[in-house]
């Protein structure tokens, strides 16, 4: 992982959500950051904001599972 793929991860494990806006960075709710997390994020906000703007967010922290295609049925007694 890149060093915005893990300000991302963090920022979304710690509830923060932050979005790309005209030009600008929002974050929500911003009072869920500290003071070394907004010097990283000023730090990388360049290609924050051209990762962001692209639709691009932090990667999934886990593979999520497949879902099951089939249903089993319970098996009656005869």
């Amino acid at each position: 992982m890149s060093a915005i793929d893990d300000l991302l991860e963090s920022l979304r494990r710690s509830g923060v959500a932050i979005r790309a806006h005209q030009g600008r960075l929002q974050l929500r709710p911003r009072t869920g950051v500290d003071a070394a997390t907004l010097a990283e994020i000023e730090r990388y906000k360049p290609a924050l904001l051209v990762r962001l703007a692209s639709g691009g967010g932090a990667p999934p922290s886990a593979p999520r599972p497949a879902l099951a295609t089939s249903v089993p049925t319970a098996m009656s007694a005869s």
